[in-house]
């Protein structure tokens, strides 16, 4: 392709020499932007944190969209990464199990919590949307430790458990 005064068949030509030209010099392009984030790796990172703090609205929808449109590939993903990190899920589960047992005490009524789960499970079955059992109080939390008794637990839609997290509850200080 010669180059022309056409701006179209220019943009095109210029579009494939660039690629050709990025591909001969990927080292030098690494080492040149390596250069600059280690210059301005201070800058960089307060600009990116302030940026996530002015748009987390948009960037919270966005994600939401970008998972919602590629369920599929998501899932793929996080199953090739549980299945290489398996010491980390270990790892979080065993905490999460011991945290539950070491907050559950002895005059619990296990009853109720195993009703609780058994709750969760049918009305997953009944609608088709998981549900989960909920800790009104968290278990671990920086502010405070909940207990794992029947006044502390709720069965709620799986995905208004998973936004709340550990980081909020009714009537928590500010």
């Amino acid at each position: 392709m010669a180059l022309t005064t056409d701006p179209v068949t220019r943009r095109a030509y210029m579009r494939v020499y660039m690629r050709q030209w990025n591909s001969r010099h990927k080292d030098r392009i690494a080492a040149k932007n390596k250069r600059w984030s280690e210059k301005n790796a201070e800058k960089k990172s307060a600009y990116n944190k302030a940026y996530r703090e002015a748009h987390r609205e948009k960037l919270q929808a966005y994600q939401k969209n970008y998972v919602r449109e590629n369920r599929a590939k998501v899932n793929a993903l996080m199953r090739a990464w549980m299945k290489n990190n398996r010491h980390k899920v270990n790892e979080r589960c065993n905490r999460h199990r011991a945290h539950k047992v070491h907050a559950t005490p002895k005059w619990a009524n296990r009853f109720f919590l195993q009703e609780a789960y058994h709750l969760a499970v049918l009305r997953t079955r009944a609608t088709g949307i998981k549900w989960h059992v909920d800790h009104i109080v968290p278990l671990n939390s920086k502010i405070v430790c909940g207990l794992h008794v029947e006044y502390n637990i709720r069965v709620i839609p799986a995905l208004d458990n998973l936004k709340k997290g550990n980081a909020q509850w009714p009537h928590m200080p500010s």
